[in-house]
């Protein structure tokens, strides 16, 4: 089936991606290719980047890695209690928020790795 594509005047919209007058740009990042542990690593690595606060991220993280390598019942909770942390101080970090729901979803979806 071929991809959805309008347009109205100067407004475009193509398979979800919507341009308005040509001025935007639309940048898409697609995890599909990688494995759940490689789409959890690159989570990781934006959050080591854009948590608001470095100090809880780098103690959280090693909590959520552990968790990833050994899926007992236990790290489970551990990992989803760090993300929950995470979560409760990002802010306005939006990049962060991301990463972190990114992950949740990713570990509901594919637990245990």
């Amino acid at each position: 089936m071929p991809e959805s594509h309008f347009n109205f005047g100067d407004v475009n919209f193509q398979g979800g991606v919507q341009n308005f007058g040509g001025e935007n740009t639309v940048h898409q990042t697609n995890y599909y290719d990688l494995s759940p542990r490689e789409q959890v690593e690159t989570h990781l690595a934006t959050l080591r980047q854009a948590h608001p606060d470095p100090a809880l991220a780098q103690s959280e993280i090693p909590v959520i890695e552990e968790g990833l390598t050994r899926p007992t019942p236990e790290n489970r909770r551990r990992l989803e209690g760090a993300l929950h942390r995470l979560a409760e101080s990002t802010g306005n970090a939006r990049t962060a928020a991301e990463a972190i729901a990114a992950i949740s979803a990713i570990v509901a979806a594919s637990w245990p790795f």
